[in-house]
């Protein structure tokens, strides 16, 4: 059996987002009066070498194949692919639970891309990279109004959720899969909205747009929008919605124009003159009746000049403690009322999916297209529970 290298093991297991203990306590019990943190540190240090069985459950916890960890030295940086942007935020550059997350998804997607091919259903869709950014915000947001048949009134009729699940629907309609995916599998590994709001493969058979589903709820259906202006461009990558890069910029007003029309901020008219909280309150009561985000909403004031960018900061600060805060109260509340019982796990496994992608895996396995095995990597859960995921359900 090839010698593993130590240096492998450590980067294997930093790319996966865990440290020593976290990974420690899943990996190793103590054993010759070593604790297992001390036990992975020698085999990191080469002290020490893995067995088999070992490598196998650090494969399956790092969430690499089994060979990568043969490799002779760490590679050098770069594994989300040349196609994907980065953003300026610290955290984003070295969070290895979002390359983690990012590997998982495109493993999904080539599942996807071959059971599709084995169909001789790999048509190209027309809208994905029909436009460039010479062509302008008004023309893209349109081309997107049109083709989703957006209805701003039904989008603004019922609650947050009710929006969100409007738009998801009409996106998965025209051929987009619509992920919702914030960790690697439990809250314990969850990657904050600060790191990543969403990315998209914008391929051409099969565009993929997953949504850190970690953000606040009224923040979900701009950032769909967002990745479906990246889908327009054929850009492949991960956001953040920075005012700082022109391709962020570009989509975020193009999101940002199909919730809201200019002419509706004349109701925020004077609100530079506020306080920052009154402003604040202002600003969340308008986003509330338009069932989008206060974030969205500083923005446009920002982008329209009646609001300093100087205001970014404090008044999305103050925005997000709020939303922190209102989660916290919520939670609490739920303690006190004694309810222990979360939502059911194969309801949010679905949820998760979206209904296109819970549709072609069902037909998928149904034809034998797809081993149950290779259906529970696409939809991400274990083999033993694609059945369960699979029933007739609609979200």
């Amino acid at each position: 059996m090839p010698k593993v290298e130590p240096a492998v093991l450590a980067w294997a297991r930093t790319t996966a987002g865990l440290s020593e203990e976290e990974a420690a306590e899943v990996l190793l019990k103590p054993a010759r009066g070593l604790s297992p943190v001390e036990r992975l540190r020698r085999l990191e240090a080469g002290t020490n070498e893995p067995s088999r069985a070992l490598l196998k459950k650090m494969a399956n916890r790092y969430r690499r194949p089994l060979l990568a960890l043969y490799l002779p030295s760490p590679p050098a940086r770069g594994e989300r692919g040349e196609d994907f942007r980065t953003m300026p935020h610290p955290d984003a550059l070295t969070d290895g639970r979002l390359d983690a997350l990012i590997r998982e998804v495109r493993v999904r997607h080539s599942i996807l891309l071959s059971a599709l091919e084995d169909e001789e259903e790999l048509d190209p869709l027309p809208f994905v990279g029909s436009m460039k950014l010479s062509d302008g915000v008004p023309k893209v947001r349109e081309s997107i109004r049109t083709t989703l048949g957006l209805d701003i009134v039904e989008f603004r009729r019922g609650s947050y959720d009710d929006a969100f699940r409007y738009l998801r629907n009409a996106t998965e309609s025209i051929g987009v899969f619509v992920l919702l995916k914030g960790n690697l599998g439990s809250f314990h590994s969850d990657i904050s909205e600060t790191v990543f709001r969403g990315f998209v493969l914008a391929d051409r058979c099969a565009p993929f747009i997953v949504i850190n589903d970690n953000d606040a709820k009224p923040a979900l259906s701009f950032t769909l929008l967002h990745e479906l202006a990246h889908i327009w461009l054929g850009e492949t990558g991960v956001s953040d919605y920075s005012v700082d890069q022109k391709i962020e910029r570009f989509c975020s007003e193009v999101a940002a124009s199909l919730l809201v029309k200019a002419s509706e901020l004349a109701a925020l008219d004077g609100v530079a003159s506020l306080t920052l909280q009154k402003r604040v309150d202002s600003i969340q009561q308008f986003a509330r009746a338009k069932n989008v985000s206060g974030a969205m909403v500083t923005y446009l004031l920002i982008r329209t000049k009646k609001l300093p960018p100087t205001e970014w900061g404090p008044v999305t600060t103050e925005l997000r403690n709020r939303w922190h805060a209102s989660e916290r109260d919520r939670r609490l509340k739920e303690k006190a009322r004694g309810s222990k019982k979360g939502p059911n796990y194969y309801v949010l496994r679905r949820y998760s999916a979206g209904n296109r992608l819970l549709g072609y895996a069902r037909r998928f396995v149904r034809t034998e297209t797809l081993s149950t095995s290779k259906a529970g990597a696409l939809l991400g859960v274990k083999p033993t529970q694609v059945s369960s995921v699979l029933e007739e359900a609609s979200l």
